[in-house]
């Protein structure tokens, strides 16, 4: 079992949720290598902060700037 952060948007195995599972057995491992894959998506709200942050920062300053030049 494997339980994955954000949405899970791609696996091989079954998905409850935010956990997947896989069934391994002597069986799968006998003829190839079994491959396990999960793949999810989480937003960084941090990112989000940051770069308002600086268009607020950046809009700030061609508007002082603006106004010095009057």
């Amino acid at each position: 079992k494997l339980v994955m952060p954000g949405k899970i948007v791609n696996t091989n195995g079954a998905q409850m949720d935010d956990t997947l599972q896989w069934n391994l057995t002597s069986l799968r491992f006998s003829e190839d290598a079994y491959v396990i894959m999960a793949e999810s998506r989480k937003l960084n709200y941090w990112m989000f902060a940051i770069v308002g942050g600086l268009l607020v920062l950046g809009i700030t300053g061609v508007v002082l700037k603006g106004i010095r030049k009057k």
